[in-house]
């Protein structure tokens, strides 16, 4: 993975790596605890080697701000928080959506919450119907 909320530098994930501890572990969920700065086709491909999970709060707590911002630029004589915070919360969910596709999770959950494809063994049902 990669630092704690790194903004400003790539990372590189060793794949073989992953690779190497899928297979000793291969029931095993795997968690890549950084994804900041990490290439979107390295993340893909880690996940196609055993990783489970990715954190991404860095990359949401970015969107988040960004949205904010770009509404006190398009607002800024509003005394109304809403409207900002509204956008963070729109840029918030884009991201989200951005994630749910770049990690093939898109569909993989169906309206009653089970899964549709047995490639999520190791998904939480808890993103109910976001897609």
């Amino acid at each position: 993975g990669s630092v704690h909320a790194m903004t400003s530098r790539e990372a590189e994930l060793d794949i073989p790596r992953v690779k190497a501890i899928h297979a000793q572990i291969p029931n095993t969920p795997l968690v890549l605890h950084g994804s900041s700065g990490v290439k979107h086709e390295s993340i893909a491909e880690a996940i196609a080697n055993g990783i489970c999970k990715v954190n991404v709060a860095t990359a949401l707590n970015q969107a988040f701000i960004e949205g904010i911002r770009k509404g006190l630029a398009e607002f800024p004589e509003s005394t109304d928080p809403r409207k900002c915070l509204g956008m963070g919360r729109d840029a918030v969910k884009e991201a989200v959506r951005e994630k749910i596709r770049l990690f093939g999770s898109a569909g993989v959950i169906d309206s009653s919450g089970g899964f549709t494809s047995p490639r999520g063994q190791y998904r939480s049902a808890e993103l109910g119907a976001v897609e």
